[in-house]
């Protein structure tokens, strides 16, 4: 029943794309409309009953919420046994935020709500924040501290961000750092983002080292379970962000504009497709890392998009049917994204 629930409800968003691409309109309209949808959505999914991984959260949270690594999940778990909570509660708690995270991104950037909820319901919502919990929540409170100006309170909402789960800290090191050099007349620019790929490049080939810092590295190395430690045996996320980076780089530098947050996105999907190159003899870090570093990817191709209409004018609905649309239609059939929605189950 998900799983048709869902298909149901990607094609009418997908079929939705022309209409929320005429952003001088439509979306003031229907972005209410989407943001209280998906209150509603990813509340019913919090009561979940089943679905990918959902045993080991469940036995965590209930059984031996010391096991947990991570200092700030762990402590968000005691503070939910300490209000006599459920886990489907924090389940609640973290999605609602995730939800203000990207409404309050998508309007302090001048971003369509509606077209990047449509992607994220198609995508990044299937592929990790219902399935790798912690790690999508960690994004999501990195994206909330980058839309305030106030300096503290971008270190202290990034270092939750960061005690929630790990793989947030390359994101959050490559914004920065790539933020700085934008923020200033540096000269070598080119030359310190080579560096940046070889600092990359020299991380993934010496991994092992790193296990003295965490020991789960170490197990992740070693761990048999679906090829985990093995190489990476399927290039699709190297393909796929080739496409986004193309198809962004081409529509932002035909617009003639000068974003500094395009900039620093284009340069996010470089450094995810070299970090998955480098870490590709490690399969889960190089898919966990490097989607983890493009998972601004849906920001950076609506945003690229709407500064070319701003320049060429109205291509709305040419830009819908023939990037838009394809787009969304092959994440909607990607292989994998039916098993895992058939993994779920919707409370009755």
């Amino acid at each position: 029943m998900a799983a048709y629930l869902y298909y149901l409800l990607a094609i009418v968003f997908i079929l939705f794309i022309p209409i929320n691409s005429r952003n001088k309109v439509y979306p003031q309209k229907l972005d209410p409309f989407f943001f209280l949808f998906f209150v509603f959505f990813l509340s019913l999914l919090s009561f979940r009953s089943e679905g990918v991984d959902l045993d080991n959260y469940v036995y965590s949270f209930y059984q031996n919420p010391s096991d947990v690594p991570d200092f700030g999940y762990r402590s968000l778990i005691y503070i939910f046994n300490a209000l006599n909570l459920s886990l489907a509660h924090m389940f609640l708690a973290m999605n609602l935020i995730t939800i203000y995270a990207f409404h309050r991104f998508c309007n302090k950037n001048s971003i369509s709500f509606a077209l990047f909820i449509t992607f994220y319901f198609l995508h990044l919502m299937v592929l990790r924040d219902l399935v790798q919990l912690r790690s999508a929540f960690a994004f999501s409170l990195f994206l909330l501290s980058i839309t305030y100006d106030k300096k503290y309170l971008k270190f202290i909402i990034g270092l939750i961000a960061s005690s929630i789960h790990l793989t947030v800290i390359p994101l959050i090191l490559s914004f920065y750092f790539f933020s700085w050099i934008f923020s200033y007349k540096l000269i070598n620019k080119s030359i310190l983002i080579l560096l940046s790929f070889l600092v990359i490049i020299l991380f993934g080939s010496n991994l092992e080292y790193l296990n003295a810092i965490d020991p789960r590295i170490g197990i992740y190395l070693n761990w048999e379970k679906e090829g985990y430690g093995n190489e990476v045996s399927s290039l699709s996320f190297l393909y796929f962000h080739t496409v986004i980076l193309l198809i962004s780089s081409f529509y932002y530098f035909q617009s003639k504009s000068n974003d500094k947050l395009i900039e620093i996105l284009l340069l996010l999907e470089v450094i995810s497709l070299v970090t998955f190159v480098s870490l590709s003899d490690v399969a889960i870090f190089a898919f966990r890392i490097s989607s983890m570093i493009a998972s601004l990817y849906p920001f950076l191709l609506i945003r690229s998009l709407q500064l070319y209409e701003n320049k060429v004018g109205d291509i709305s609905i040419s830009k819908s049917l023939f990037i838009l649309v394809p787009v969304a239609c092959f994440l909607l059939f990607r292989p994998g994204t039916f098993d895992l929605i058939m993994s779920f189950s919707l409370p009755y």
